[in-house]
């Protein structure tokens, strides 16, 4: 029974060790898979890190493409403003020029119109003094044919009165003359 025992405690020991060379194996194993996961750790970091590097280097890139366009951009833009500028400068030029046409136009023709009141007012004055004069001309003339009618009036009454006479006279002289010759029969 001892012999068997000490069978089975080499059998257990045998076992255990078979067992601790697994474990052993197993934990080189791990121990190599952690290496592995270390090596593939250390590879991916420096994959990222050149990664990080390029990405760096493109959005440096492209910093410096869009700060390029920007420039470009706003030189084009201040171009464009002098262009804007300057032609609302020249249409604005072009603008008082053309007021400026209007108003001396206007000024002329406003001159012209203040000249021809005038002009329209002599002559209304000068047409209102000669038709003064000619009224009063005709008035007198008027004063003159009347005074003609009346003294030609007096005139002939005058001498329809110096005809009455004689008639008057002659008819009592004839009238004399017949009761005379009456008288004589």
């Amino acid at each position: 029974a001892s012999e068997q025992q000490l069978q089975e405690m080499a059998a257990a020991k045998k076992a255990s060790e078979q067992q601790l060379q697994e474990m052993a194996a197993a934990k080189k194993a791990s121990e190599q898979q952690l290496q592995e996961m270390a090596a593939a750790k250390k590879a991916s970091e420096q994959q990222l890190q050149e990664e990080v590097q390029k990405q760096a280097a493109s959005l440096a890139a492209v910093r410096d493409e869009a700060a390029q366009a920007l420039s470009a951009a706003e030189s084009r833009a201040e171009q464009q403003k002098q262009e804007d500028l300057r032609k609302a400068a020249e249409s604005l030029a072009a603008a008082q020029s053309e007021a400026d046409a209007h108003r001396a136009n206007l000024t002329a023709a406003l001159e012209a119109l203040e000249f021809a009141k005038l002009e329209k007012q002599e002559v209304l004055r000068k047409a209102s003094e000669e038709l003064s004069a000619a009224n009063e001309e005709s008035k007198l003339r008027q004063e003159k044919t009347v005074e003609k009618v009346a003294a030609d009036i007096a005139s002939a009454q005058a001498e329809a009165s110096e005809k009455i006479a004689a008639l008057e006279a002659a008819a009592e002289s004839t009238a004399q003359e017949l009761a005379a010759r009456t008288s004589e029969l």
